[in-house]
């Protein structure tokens, strides 16, 4: 007996030696993970196995739980294609799962299953030749381990769709990658479910290649000193749209790097940043507001945020809601800022600076909408800015606590019709600078009121005509009262050229 036992002994471990460490492929067309007949070698992978999922259109899946593996490649060679679906049960891979390595990989997930992926990374596209496509319908997805990032386009084409379920916890600092190097092309979609990244997390749409985050439903959580990058690094392309759901990051970045570009398009939802929202941070970044909310917990939103940036806002709808105790917002901080708003809804707590700092340029263009503002409008905090505000026509609301402007200041109000929407100070207006008047109606003239003041410091250094207007009178208050243009005088006559 006890000989019998020795040899059956002997016969496993052989077996477990043969088995241990080596590649297991999957073997037929279209068949479930558990079935050792799948394989090639014939056994179900353990955990010190590599699996391969290649040859063409090669199927796998996994109906139990407690699928596991050391490492997974779906479409490994430039001509292979493979499949996995995780329709019941469990995965667990000890480091890495590639999909799309150098050819075709696609990998689906539903309700009520856990991928969970090692001390590695999940990677789609890994090669310029790769195609690889992640689909999360439900369920969980997320690592088990320290030395662990996403890569949605590492050097090929990436897609990750998501409708429902979770991906999330990424360990301490680690990154989440759409694009990632300068090949790469990386998509996220997202209808619906969760993005989770509660640990100081970075995600980077763009890093060194071309990302897009298209939200359309969903949550996406970037907490605890994380940063959401749109445009991270040397050549990053960035773009986020956000359609409906929710984002709420410590930090949006747009454009990080002086050579990174970033757009976002905000059409609907509730868009939240913890600290700063940056449109520009060394690089380029260009915000396209139509709808939705727009707030930040502390602190500021930056249009042009370091020296040598460019940032655009352009707003046709939506809210900007600054009304915490530290809000500010800064068009034109140490860069190039310019706001242009024709519709919408902007309030402001503390200060709305225009060209704050030294070599600095700003401009906010209001054609519509409302801004209102509870300390400052603030033009040319220092010497060796350049401010512009411009107010065109009568469909804007503008007011604030105090006014303030400097020598390096241009105030522009261009006269409709039906004359001008003014600017609303309660309290003081500091006025210097200049202030151009432009009258596309020759026939205008008649008294307009620019300014309601509660009081008064200062004029204008200048006050500059744009033709046809050849000359305007301008009136100021003595205390509280209006500053009123009049007296418009036209250039007159047609001018002959005679050859």
């Amino acid at each position: 007996m006890n000989v019998r036992v020795c040899l059956l002994a002997g016969v496993l471990l052989c077996m477990a030696f043969s088995v241990c460490g080596q590649t297991a492929y999957f073997n037929v067309t279209d068949g479930i993970w558990e079935a050792p007949g799948n394989w090639s070698p014939t056994f179900v992978p353990g955990i010190t196995n590599s699996v391969k999922i290649n040859s063409t259109g090669r199927i796998v899946r996994i109906t139990q739980p407690g699928a596991i593996c050391t490492n997974m490649i779906v479409g490994e060679g430039s001509g292979d294609s493979g499949f996995v679906y995780l329709t019941t049960g469990t995965l667990y891979t000890a480091t890495l799962q590639n999909i799309g390595k150098y050819g075709r990989g696609t990998f689906v997930q539903s309700a009520g299953t856990t991928n969970r992926f090692g001390g590695s990374y999940l990677v789609l596209a890994e090669q310029t030749s790769g195609n690889g496509r992640y689909e999360l319908k439900g369920g969980y997805l997320g690592p088990n381990g320290s030395a662990t990032e996403i890569n949605v386009g590492y050097s090929g084409t990436g897609v990750f769709y998501q409708t429902g379920g979770m991906l999330g916890d990424l360990p301490a600092g680690k990154w989440f990658y759409i694009g990632r190097t300068a090949t790469a092309n990386g998509t996220y979609g997202m209808d619906g479910g969760d993005l989770f990244l509660p640990n100081g997390n970075y995600v980077a749409v763009g890093y060194n290649g071309v990302g897009n985050f298209a939200q359309s439903n969903g949550n996406v959580t970037v907490a605890s000193s994380g940063i959401f990058y749109v445009g991270r690094d040397v050549g990053g392309l960035g773009t986020y749209r956000l359609v409906n759901g929710s984002i709420n990051a410590y930090q949006f970045i747009m454009g990080d790097t002086s050579t990174a570009f970033g757009t976002a398009y905000i059409e609907g939802g509730t868009f939240a940043a913890g600290i700063e929202f940056d449109v520009g941070y060394r690089g380029t970044g260009t915000v396209w507001q139509s709808g939705g909310m727009v707030t930040v917990t502390n602190q500021c939103i930056f249009i042009g945020r370091l020296a040598g940036s460019k940032g655009a806002y352009v707003m046709t709808g939506g809210d900007i809601a600054l009304t915490n105790a530290s809000n500010d917002m800064y068009v034109g901080d140490y860069g190039a800022g310019s706001f242009l708003q024709s519709n919408g809804t902007v309030r402001v707590k503390n200060w709305c600076s225009i060209s704050r700092q030294i070599g600095s340029t700003g401009l906010y263009r209001m054609v519509g909408g409302s801004l209102t503002v509870g300390a400052q409008l603030q033009m040319s905090q220092y010497t060796n800015s350049n401010a512009r505000f411009e107010v065109v026509g009568t469909n804007s609301a503008i007011s604030c606590n105090s006014f303030a402007t400097t020598t390096n200041a241009v105030l522009r109000f261009e006269i409709a019709t039906n004359g001008v929407s003014k600017i609303a100070v309660q309290n003081n207006a500091a006025l210097a600078g200049k202030l151009e008047v432009a009258v596309p109606q020759k026939l205008f003239n008649q008294p307009v009121t620019i300014m309601s003041v509660g009081s008064k410091s200062g004029t204008f250094d200048s006050v500059v005509p744009v033709f046809p207007l050849r000359a305007v009178d301008i009136s100021y208050p003595s205390g509280a009262g209006n500053v009123v243009l009049s007296n418009f005088r036209y250039y007159l006559g047609t001018l002959i050229s005679v050859h």
